[in-house]
């Protein structure tokens, strides 16, 4: 997959840029030249700050046996839900469940919203806690991408830049 969007964006001359999340190693993509752990880009007139986000959740969460057990039950129950074909219907609602009851999911939007404020930029896009948003929150546009394989979305911009989420089955 990779190669092909390389070589279409090697015939349109445009530039890729890797954003290294915390599942990747360096060691993975040793061929691309332009690792990143965040990015600044400007889309009509504003300024947005691209990065993973986990860097917002490590303040949050230190690892303990409650975490860990967490993450044993939601690797089982996402191959559960991959092998019944619910689309991580039962892994959302862990998460869910967690998330509300920590409110791990409220505070990482605000630290993400809070570095975007220190980088004086416009706005965020983030991925890392999977949960595809458009919203604008204390003057900063925050957007979070959601995933490839649980939420099956991805942020997108028309040329006039309206940014809106897509799913697909």
């Amino acid at each position: 997959m990779f190669k092909n969007i390389r070589a279409i964006c090697d015939k349109n001359k445009a530039q890729i840029v890797y954003l290294r999340g915390n599942h990747e190693t360096i060691g993975n993509h040793a061929s691309w030249e332009n690792i990143q752990q965040e990015i600044i880009i400007t889309s009509h007139k504003k300024k947005y700050l691209i990065c993973h986000g986990d860097n917002f959740e490590k303040e949050l969460r230190k690892p303990n046996a409650f975490t860990i057990s967490l993450f044993f039950i939601d690797t089982f129950f996402g191959r559960v839900d991959r092998s019944l074909g619910t689309k991580y219907a039962i892994s959302h609602i862990l998460k869910d469940t967690y998330a509300f009851f920590t409110n791990q999911k409220t505070r990482f939007i605000h630290n993400a919203v809070a570095y975007a404020k220190k980088k004086k930029v416009d706005g965020i896009i983030c991925g890392h806690i999977h949960d595809p948003t458009n919203k604008m929150i204390k003057g900063i546009y925050y957007l979070n991408s959601g995933n490839r394989t649980e939420t099956c979305s991805a942020l997108t911009e028309d040329s006039k830049g309206n940014r809106k989420i897509l799913y697909t089955k």
